[in-house]
């Protein structure tokens, strides 16, 4: 296949929205190998994001909600233990 079609035979297409000037993707799955344009989702870039409010942008597949948990859990904080009582 080249690098705008797949699956058998390569007879299927790349999305038109998969991001770059050749619009490529996976020769077996046609998942999209750079991503999608902006305002649509989805491996094969085929689904389309509903519009926000004005003056926001799409997130990128890359970008993490302000919502997330960290990417690296705070590991290794130092606690303190409680104190021994003294009798």
């Amino acid at each position: 296949c080249d690098r705008e079609t797949f699956g058998k035979d390569c007879s299927l297409t790349c999305s038109e929205h998969c991001k770059g000037e050749d619009n490529s993707c996976d020769n077996v799955d046609g998942t999209c190998d750079q991503g999608c344009d902006p305002g649509y989702q989805g491996a094969q870039c085929t689904q389309v994001l509903p519009p926000l409010d004005e003056g926001m942008e799409n997130p990128s597949p890359t970008t993490t909600s302000p919502l997330a948990p960290p990417a690296t859990p705070p590991y290794g904080t130092p606690q303190t233990a409680a104190p021994t009582p003294t009798y």
